[in-house]
């Protein structure tokens, strides 16, 4: 149910922008502007499990007088098995798997398979987020927890989109330990003028949290699909602690080769997605 409707109808655009130096239409509507996109999310993340895709991970780490550490990629297909999308690796730093590394994945892939451990699409992002950095990103919080204004108007991926500036409330106390961090960055968020949806979101942590220095930051972009938005790209910058000085890192993931998955039968082995030119190629 696209409740959000009720709220702008088809002369959203003139109305928004004749007011957003009208701080009453500001403050009233920008919480129901996120909180339509948040309802959105959940129902997209249900329907992305419908999709397999390729996904794209690169990390690099520098010193602090930038003298590279780690410079490291792969490349993953996700396949569509039982109701799962279960992950395998195809290269590791742009060179195909083979050999006893290729035997290896293989195993592994098969392995995780037979355990019905695949993960969902939402699973996988929040994976990302907390393990990489243990940033703890979490959007839902955003309509409780944070003072949402509505700043203008702007593009992303060649669509309009509403932007908000984002900042943790003081007057709200989180109610458990992980809504206490979900609360510690400021946030950019730009919501798709048609369909109501998260088109991109920034954020930038608050205070130093475990290995993590203030000012880490991650940017997240999606886009429709099929009519179902779906993670496009997610890079995180900043600095870690480190015994021999601060460790400056940045971690991308690209998504693209998004196909929707049309059969119910179990397949225990399939041959590597054939890559086209993917909507979210640049």
């Amino acid at each position: 149910m696209r409740f959000a409707s009720v709220l702008l109808g088809s002369s959203t655009f003139t109305l928004v922008s004749s007011a957003l130096g009208q701080s009453g239409f500001r403050f009233a509507h920008s919480g129901g502007l996120i909180q339509s996109a948040v309802e959105h999310r959940w129902t997209d993340d249900s329907r992305a499990n419908q999709f397999t895709y390729l996904e794209l991970w690169r990390n690099r780490n520098t010193d602090k007088f930038g003298k590279v550490l780690v410079d490291e990629s792969a490349k993953f297909e996700s396949v569509f098995l039982d109701g799962k999308p279960y992950l395998r690796m195809l290269e590791r730093n742009g060179v195909p798997l083979a050999g006893d590394e290729a035997r290896a994945e293989e195993e592994r892939y098969n392995s995780t398979i037979a355990s019905g451990s695949g993960v969902t699409m939402q699973e996988r992002i929040a994976g990302i987020v907390s393990r990489s950095v243990g940033l703890g990103i979490n959007l839902d919080l955003i309509p409780e927890y944070f003072q949402s204004v509505l700043v203008g108007m702007d593009a992303v991926n060649g669509r309009d989109a509403f932007k908000f500036d984002c900042t943790p409330r003081a007057d709200v106390k989180p109610k458990s330990r992980e809504d206490a961090k979900g609360t510690q960055f400021h946030l950019m968020v730009w919501i798709d003028a048609r369909d109501l949806e998260f088109a991109r979101v920034d954020a930038q942590l608050l205070k130093d949290r475990d290995h993590m220095l203030s000012g880490t930051n991650a940017s997240m972009t999606w886009a429709p699909v099929d009519g179902v938005w779906l993670p496009l790209e997610m890079i995180i910058r900043g600095q870690e602690k480190n015994k021999r000085g601060p460790l400056v890192f940045q971690t991308e993931y690209e998504f693209s080769n998004y196909r929707k998955f049309r059969s119910n039968s179990r397949i225990l082995r399939i041959a590597p997605l054939i890559e086209v030119n993917s909507p979210f190629e640049r």
